[in-house]
Protein backbone atom coordinates (compact mmCIF):
# COMPACT_ATOMS: atom_id res chain seq x y z
CA UNK A 1 0.00 0.00 0.00
CA UNK A 2 1.37 3.59 -0.85
CA UNK A 3 0.89 4.45 2.95
CA UNK A 4 3.12 1.96 3.99
CA UNK A 5 5.92 2.73 0.89
CA UNK A 6 9.20 4.77 1.48
CA UNK A 7 10.42 7.64 -0.49
CA UNK A 8 12.87 5.05 -2.44
CA UNK A 9 9.96 3.17 -2.96
CA UNK A 10 8.72 6.19 -5.07
CA UNK A 11 11.84 6.72 -7.35
CA UNK A 12 10.83 4.53 -10.47
CA UNK A 13 12.97 5.50 -13.32
CA UNK A 14 10.64 6.91 -16.46
CA UNK A 15 9.67 4.83 -19.49
CA UNK A 16 12.60 4.24 -22.21
CA UNK A 17 12.66 7.52 -24.20
CA UNK A 18 11.59 10.00 -21.33
CA UNK A 19 14.42 12.89 -20.46
CA UNK A 20 13.26 12.99 -16.73
CA UNK A 21 14.71 10.61 -14.19
CA UNK A 22 11.24 9.50 -12.37
CA UNK A 23 8.26 7.78 -13.53
CA UNK A 24 5.86 10.74 -12.53
CA UNK A 25 2.89 9.57 -14.26
CA UNK A 26 2.64 6.18 -12.88
CA UNK A 27 2.97 7.81 -8.78
CA UNK A 28 0.71 10.41 -9.76
CA UNK A 29 -2.29 7.48 -10.84
CA UNK A 30 -0.96 5.34 -7.60
CA UNK A 31 -1.62 8.55 -5.44
CA UNK A 32 -5.12 9.12 -7.15
CA UNK A 33 -6.40 5.17 -7.07
CA UNK A 34 -4.90 5.40 -3.02
CA UNK A 35 -7.33 8.13 -2.16
CA UNK A 36 -10.33 7.37 -4.46
CA UNK A 37 -10.27 3.89 -2.41
CA UNK A 38 -9.73 5.53 0.79
CA UNK A 39 -12.07 8.46 1.06
CA UNK A 40 -13.25 8.20 4.59
CA UNK A 41 -13.02 9.85 7.54
CA UNK A 42 -10.95 6.87 9.65
CA UNK A 43 -8.28 6.94 6.80
CA UNK A 44 -7.43 10.44 8.49
CA UNK A 45 -4.01 8.66 9.00
CA UNK A 46 -3.08 6.95 6.27
CA UNK A 47 -3.77 10.46 4.32
CA UNK A 48 -1.38 12.23 6.39
CA UNK A 49 1.36 9.42 5.78
CA UNK A 50 0.97 9.85 1.95
CA UNK A 51 0.51 13.43 1.90
CA UNK A 52 3.69 13.56 3.64
CA UNK A 53 5.43 10.56 1.37
CA UNK A 54 4.33 12.84 -1.86
CA UNK A 55 6.00 16.13 -0.63
CA UNK A 56 8.97 14.61 -0.12
CA UNK A 57 8.73 13.47 -3.79
CA UNK A 58 7.76 16.48 -4.97
CA UNK A 59 10.77 17.98 -3.25
CA UNK A 60 12.96 15.14 -4.15
CA UNK A 61 12.19 15.49 -8.49
CA UNK A 62 11.70 19.86 -8.34
CA UNK A 63 15.46 19.88 -9.10
CA UNK A 64 15.07 17.99 -12.34
CA UNK A 65 15.32 20.09 -15.08
CA UNK A 66 13.61 17.94 -17.63
CA UNK A 67 10.37 17.78 -15.26
CA UNK A 68 7.86 19.94 -17.36
CA UNK A 69 5.67 22.85 -15.41
CA UNK A 70 2.25 20.86 -16.05
CA UNK A 71 3.91 17.62 -14.60
CA UNK A 72 5.38 19.15 -11.53
CA UNK A 73 1.73 20.55 -10.99
CA UNK A 74 -0.19 17.59 -11.53
CA UNK A 75 2.16 15.77 -8.57
CA UNK A 76 1.26 18.84 -6.94
CA UNK A 77 -2.06 18.14 -7.11
CA UNK A 78 -2.31 14.63 -6.61
CA UNK A 79 -3.03 14.50 -3.31
CA UNK A 80 -6.87 16.15 -2.22
CA UNK A 81 -6.80 19.01 -0.06
CA UNK A 82 -7.69 17.59 3.25
CA UNK A 83 -5.28 15.09 2.74
CA UNK A 84 -2.77 18.12 3.61
CA UNK A 85 -2.64 19.00 7.36
CA UNK A 86 0.12 21.82 6.26
CA UNK A 87 1.29 23.47 2.89
CA UNK A 88 4.92 24.01 4.09
CA UNK A 89 6.39 21.56 2.79
CA UNK A 90 4.56 21.49 -0.90
CA UNK A 91 5.90 25.29 -0.58
CA UNK A 92 9.68 23.81 -0.35
CA UNK A 93 9.28 21.77 -3.65
CA UNK A 94 7.78 24.31 -5.36
CA UNK A 95 10.62 27.19 -4.43
CA UNK A 96 12.80 23.98 -5.86
CA UNK A 97 11.28 24.17 -8.95
CA UNK A 98 11.14 27.79 -9.65
CA UNK A 99 15.08 27.59 -8.39
CA UNK A 100 15.77 25.09 -10.60
CA UNK A 101 13.69 26.28 -13.99
CA UNK A 102 14.40 29.76 -13.72
CA UNK A 103 13.04 30.70 -17.31
CA UNK A 104 9.46 29.68 -16.54
CA UNK A 105 6.75 32.41 -17.45
CA UNK A 106 4.77 34.04 -14.74
CA UNK A 107 1.56 32.11 -15.87
CA UNK A 108 3.52 29.07 -15.39
CA UNK A 109 4.54 29.94 -12.22
CA UNK A 110 0.68 30.90 -11.29
CA UNK A 111 -0.75 27.18 -12.48
CA UNK A 112 1.58 25.44 -10.05
CA UNK A 113 0.72 28.33 -7.39
CA UNK A 114 -2.54 27.34 -8.07
CA UNK A 115 -2.02 24.06 -5.66
CA UNK A 116 -1.14 25.67 -2.85
CA UNK A 117 -4.00 26.68 0.18
CA UNK A 118 -2.46 29.42 1.78
CA UNK A 119 -4.86 29.08 5.19
CA UNK A 120 -2.53 26.24 5.92
CA UNK A 121 0.50 27.31 6.16
CA UNK A 122 2.37 28.67 8.64
CA UNK A 123 3.25 31.99 9.87
CA UNK A 124 6.75 31.77 9.32
CA UNK A 125 6.59 29.80 5.47
CA UNK A 126 3.49 32.80 4.82
CA UNK A 127 6.43 35.60 5.97
CA UNK A 128 8.98 34.00 3.53
CA UNK A 129 6.74 33.57 0.39
CA UNK A 130 5.72 37.17 0.89
CA UNK A 131 9.36 38.22 -0.18
CA UNK A 132 10.22 35.53 -2.06
CA UNK A 133 11.07 36.58 -5.75
CA UNK A 134 10.77 33.37 -6.80
CA UNK A 135 7.39 33.24 -6.50
CA UNK A 136 5.20 35.45 -9.17
CA UNK A 137 4.06 38.38 -7.79
CA UNK A 138 0.11 37.56 -7.12
CA UNK A 139 0.76 34.65 -4.79
CA UNK A 140 3.35 37.02 -2.72
CA UNK A 141 0.49 39.43 -2.28
CA UNK A 142 -2.05 36.29 -1.51
CA UNK A 143 0.81 35.47 1.25
CA UNK A 144 0.99 38.95 3.21
CA UNK A 145 -2.80 39.00 3.22
CA UNK A 146 -3.10 35.60 4.81
CA UNK A 147 -0.37 36.74 6.83
CA UNK A 148 -2.27 40.38 7.80
CA UNK A 149 -5.54 38.58 8.28
CA UNK A 150 -3.98 36.04 10.60
CA UNK A 151 -2.15 38.53 12.73
CA UNK A 152 -5.38 40.77 12.92
CA UNK A 153 -7.35 37.19 14.09
CA UNK A 154 -4.60 37.01 16.77
CA UNK A 155 -4.86 40.51 17.78
CA UNK A 156 -8.72 40.09 18.17
CA UNK A 157 -8.22 37.15 20.58
CA UNK A 158 -5.92 38.54 22.73
CA UNK A 159 -8.43 41.64 23.09
CA UNK A 160 -10.67 39.41 24.13
CA UNK A 161 -8.91 37.80 26.60
CA UNK A 162 -7.96 40.60 27.97
CA UNK A 163 -12.01 41.92 28.14
CA UNK A 164 -13.10 38.89 29.37
CA UNK A 165 -10.44 39.45 32.39
CA UNK A 166 -11.24 43.14 32.96
CA UNK A 167 -14.91 42.51 33.34
CA UNK A 168 -13.60 39.67 35.25
CA UNK A 169 -12.26 41.67 37.99
CA UNK A 170 -14.94 44.52 37.56
CA UNK A 171 -17.72 42.03 38.42
CA UNK A 172 -15.01 41.14 41.80
CA UNK A 173 -14.64 44.31 42.72
CA UNK A 174 -18.52 45.30 42.52
CA UNK A 175 -19.02 42.37 44.56
CA UNK A 176 -16.30 43.58 47.23
CA UNK A 177 -17.25 46.77 47.02
CA UNK A 178 -21.32 45.73 48.12
CA UNK A 179 -19.31 43.58 51.38
CA UNK A 180 -17.76 47.15 52.34
CA UNK A 181 -21.03 48.76 52.05
CA UNK A 182 -22.62 46.65 54.06
CA UNK A 183 -19.72 46.93 56.94
CA UNK A 184 -19.99 50.44 56.74
CA UNK A 185 -23.57 49.99 57.38
CA UNK A 186 -23.17 47.95 60.35
CA UNK A 187 -20.70 49.26 61.88
CA UNK A 188 -22.75 53.10 61.28
CA UNK A 189 -25.36 51.74 63.00
CA UNK A 190 -23.02 50.31 66.02
CA UNK A 191 -22.24 53.78 66.37
CA UNK A 192 -25.49 55.09 66.23
CA UNK A 193 -26.45 52.50 68.95
CA UNK A 194 -23.31 53.54 71.25
CA UNK A 195 -24.10 57.37 70.97
CA UNK A 196 -27.51 56.85 71.96
CA UNK A 197 -26.95 54.73 74.77
CA UNK A 198 -23.77 57.50 76.19
CA UNK A 199 -24.54 59.64 79.24
CA UNK A 200 -23.56 63.29 78.45
CA UNK A 201 -20.99 65.17 80.46
CA UNK A 202 -23.05 66.43 83.21
CA UNK A 203 -24.64 63.59 84.15
CA UNK A 204 -21.42 61.57 83.70
CA UNK A 205 -20.22 64.40 86.64
CA UNK A 206 -23.09 63.88 89.14
CA UNK A 207 -22.74 59.75 89.08
CA UNK A 208 -19.49 60.62 90.04
CA UNK A 209 -20.26 63.18 92.70
CA UNK A 210 -22.48 60.70 94.52
CA UNK A 211 -19.51 58.60 95.20
CA UNK A 212 -16.85 61.15 96.06
CA UNK A 213 -18.97 64.29 97.67
CA UNK A 214 -18.86 64.23 101.63
CA UNK A 215 -21.93 63.87 103.55
CA UNK A 216 -22.76 66.87 105.10
CA UNK A 217 -25.68 65.44 108.19
CA UNK A 218 -26.44 61.82 109.24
Amino acid sequence: MLDQATLDDLLVPPPHGKKCMYNLDLIRRLTKTFFLENDHEASVLRWRKVAWLMDLYAVEIAADVFVEPSEFAAVVMALPDHARETYDKAYQSIDIYFQAHKRLFEEQKLGICYALNYAKFSPNTLKELARNPNFPLLARYKARSYLSSMVKCRGVKFVGRRQKWWFGRAADLHQIGGKNLDLENFLGGMRSQMIAKAVSPRECCVETAKYYLPKLCS
